[in-house]
């Protein structure tokens, strides 16, 4: 049971992990980004304050290795997902869905996630809020499907000589629950219990930053890149628990994203 709820808190941020890789849908008010066609992601797996509007289209495929017992094991999920409305001049909301094992071995497409956040941007003060939720809907061949899990999350973009911060703090159930403490406590319902998450992204320049992330008591670095001024293409890469917080780890994990976005 330990290892079931470990598990499913650690897939739970690799779903959001291919969401995430498509944040940067949205430029936000600074003339020096006008000529990028999307920004590196905010975060390695903590929800943002952002959310993309109508016409926004975006897909994303992102992996995560772990290695537990002398045990390794590669998962993998592919995302796609679309803005509504405007977060700018109302409310904005984004609709995805996350499909697990995309690997073409006889289990392809055999779990999928509904998730969604709906979020207002404030072009005065450059602040994103957004509530949201994970695994809403979807279907699991493998094992139960896990519970829903809702957060909200506040993102402040901090304009710092050329080149911005970007903070994104907030508080979720479920699969936001600390690991090691949902482990150690198999009483415990992770439903009830809300912990903290936060990211900061340090921009390098308009197309690299360095992603620190802390979710679910477990911590991340890591770097996002937009190769291709013109093309709205991320690549993300991270060190996922990087101090082995998450029970039964015994090395540090890799992960990875890419993610392409387009509008219509």
């Amino acid at each position: 049971m330990r290892a079931n709820k470990v598990r499913a808190a650690t897939l739970g941020v690799l779903s959001m992990l291919a969401v995430t890789s498509a944040q940067g849908l949205e430029l936000f008010s600074a003339d020096r980004y006008d000529e990028v066609a999307t920004l590196p992601v905010f975060s390695l797996g903590a929800p943002t304050g952002m959310v993309a509007s109508w016409g926004s289209v975006f897909v994303a495929f992102g992996g995560l290795t772990t290695e537990s017992a002398g045990t390794s094991r590669t998962d993998a999920s592919s995302s796609v997902g679309m803005g509504f409305g405007n977060p700018v001049k109302s409310i904005g909301a984004t609709l995805s869905l996350s499909i697990g094992s995309v690997a073409p071995d006889g289990g392809m497409a055999e779990r999928g996630s509904v998730g969604f956040s709906i979020g207002k941007f404030f072009v005065g003060p450059q602040l994103g809020v957004a509530i949201g939720g994970i695994d809403v809907g979807g279907w699991n061949d493998i094992t139960l499907p896990r519970d829903h899990s809702a957060y909200i999350a506040v993102t402040k973009i901090i304009p710092l000589d050329e080149y911005p911060v970007i903070v994104s703090l907030g508080a979720g159930n479920n699969a936001f629950a600390d690991v090691q403490t949902i482990a150690l406590n198999p009483a415990l319902n992770p439903r009830k219990e809300i912990d903290a998450f936060a990211a900061i992204a340090f921009y390098l320049t308009p197309h690299i930053n360095l992603l620190v992330d802390y979710t679910a008591g477990v911590s991340s670095a890591g770097t996002s890149i937009a190769p291709l001024a013109d093309v709205p293409l991320v690549i993300t890469l991270g060190a996922y628990d990087i101090s082995k917080d998450v029970p039964g780890h015994t090395s540090v994990s890799f992960t990875g994203s890419i993610a392409y976005a387009f509008r219509f």
